[in-house]
């Protein structure tokens, strides 16, 4: 996430991962955080894998059909974004760190048709206690999604 001061600031892509901060440690309520792939992958190289696997059927939530998000400090939420069209992405306040990865293109099929799917990852990490604002905007369409952090 880039810095910048008071407002809205564009989230920057980069390549991250969801990880256990444990790798012993990886149950459901047991903490995760976010690290670069390149981190991951010397962990990797070391012997310890700790990256986080979704539960089987398990299906993050699309941003653009949320509503308002809501997790506790040190929580990662994972959500997906919709990248059939162009889309950007801004943040509003302290609340959370944002890390978006690149979009990725997959085929696959809906009612008996060939389609081409383009979203990517947002992972967001529950800083402090409070209120942020995710911008998203979609082609010619911005919606705010209010982030709250609870203690």
């Amino acid at each position: 996430m880039s810095s910048g001061c008071a407002g809205f600031r564009v989230v920057e892509r980069g390549d991250w991962q969801r990880v256990w901060v444990d790798s012993a440690n990886r149950g459901a309520t047991d903490p995760q955080t976010v690290i670069t792939k390149d981190r991951w992958e010397e962990d990797l190289m070391q012997g310890n894998n700790r990256i986080w696997e979704a539960p089987p059927g398990w299906r993050s939530l699309a941003l653009h059909e949320s509503g308002p998000l809501g997790l506790q400090v040190g929580e990662v939420l994972e959500v997906r974004v919709d990248e059939s069209v162009p889309a950007e992405l801004q943040v509003d306040g302290k609340a959370i760190e944002v890390y978006w990865n690149p979009m990725k293109k997959k085929d696959d099929w809906k009612d008996h048709t060939d389609v081409t799917i383009r979203e990517s990852r947002l992972l967001l990490l529950g800083k402090e206690p409070g209120v942020a604002t995710l911008r998203l905007t979609r082609g010619t369409t911005t919606q705010d999604i209010a982030v709250t952090v609870k203690k």
